[in-house]
């Protein structure tokens, strides 16, 4: 049965070998990208909000967000809502962020 990453060709000449060794490259090349587009993203993170600017936006952000916040309500729409939204700072910004930044904005 052939596998759904290498689907039969009986005109291919390839090794199955060298199909993996080819599957395996390209999978550490998304790897690397990906590596260096994180760097990116968090050099401009901390370059944006280690300024007074977007430091004061980022406060603003943070309190909008809800992230400090604590609802009693048990409206299940509301609540997933509030998660969603708690989500662009906590797995957008904040894991991206310089230690230093993150004492600045606390305080």
């Amino acid at each position: 049965m052939p596998s759904s990453d290498f689907p039969y060709n009986p005109f291919d000449t390839t090794s199955s070998i060298e199909k993996i060794t080819e599957a395996r490259q390209a999978r550490e090349k998304q790897k690397e990208l990906l590596a260096e587009e994180v760097a990116e993203y968090r050099l401009v993170l901390n370059r944006l909000f280690a300024s007074p600017d977007g430091q004061y936006f980022l406060k603003k952000l943070i309190k909008y967000c809800g992230v400090y916040s604590f609802d009693n309500s048990i409206n299940p729409t509301k609540d997933v809502k509030d998660a969603e939204r708690r989500k662009i700072y906590l797995e957008l910004i904040r894991p991206y962020l310089d230690k230093t930044i993150l004492m600045e904005i606390t305080q």
